[in-house]
């Protein structure tokens, strides 16, 4: 579902929600934030809670949350290592591009901002 609103001050807030499902393909995308996401098509594989303890993506998610959290020290450590243990991490494989076969984690929100759906 898409919703737009225009504006008084000449803009335009466009609202996207976004679907994510496994098996579902998307064409990813990096961005300035995010220059390591690598252009291609990505199958979700699965989605996990809870960091993906105790699953095979552990590692996958891991990857993620340790430079993510390298920038916190003490209670901000403590705080968002607590919200990130309640996030979505979507689990995605490249189909195509030159990560081919490599599998990822991104938190639902942000792996949204940087794919668009294929089917």
């Amino acid at each position: 579902m898409t919703t737009v609103q225009l504006n008084n001050n000449g803009t335009v807030t466009v609202t996207m929600e976004v679907a994510v499902s496994v098996g579902k393909v998307f064409s990813m995308s990096p961005s300035e934030g995010y220059a390591g996401i690598e252009t291609g098509k990505a199958e979700v594989v699965d989605i996990v809670t809870n960091l993906g303890k105790d699953t095979e993506y552990e590692s996958d998610v891991s990857a993620y949350t340790d430079g993510e959290l390298s920038l916190y020290e003490g209670d901000e450590l403590e705080q968002r290592t607590a919200e990130l243990d309640n996030t979505p991490f979507i689990i995605y494989m490249y189909i195509s591009g030159t990560d081919r076969g490599e599998r990822y984690a991104l938190p639902a929100d942000v792996f949204a901002e940087h794919s668009t759906s294929q089917y």
